[in-house]
């Protein structure tokens, strides 16, 4: 289980995890979540479940950050979170870093970000 913020137009690339169901649960803010071809809004609230193998993405569309309960079942992201937490704050997440993080767990990138495949 992860507690994480994620900041004004923040949010994940398409992605997919081979063996782990995600979950998640807005504590504050307002996220969006590309679930296969479905976008959906997820305010303060909100659970989102995605089942493995379900590309997905997310983001922050609020004007502030936003705070997320996220839980992965069987456990195994761990590592990517810790090696994540590292990166420097004050600049741009490289998404080459981001994909090689994720491929260590068996989590595989396969698009852009909704900021730019969907972009507000």
């Amino acid at each position: 289980m992860q507690a994480r913020v994620v900041g004004p137009g923040d949010g994940s690339p398409l992605h997919t995890h081979e063996a782990q169901d995600e979950s998640w649960y807005v504590l504050e803010g307002e996220l969006r979540f590309k679930l296969g071809d479905t976008m959906r809004a997820a305010p303060a609230g909100s659970f989102v479940f995605v089942p493995r193998g379900t590309v997905h993405a997310f983001q922050n569309v609020g004007p502030g950050p936003a705070r997320i309960l996220v839980i992965f079942t069987p456990a195994g992201m761990e590592p990517f979170f810790e090696r994540f937490a590292e990166l420097p704050k004050d600049e741009p997440i490289d998404p080459g870093v981001f994909a090689r993080l994720g491929s260590e767990v068996g989590m595989e990138v396969v698009g852009p970000p909704l900021s730019a495949s969907d972009p507000l």
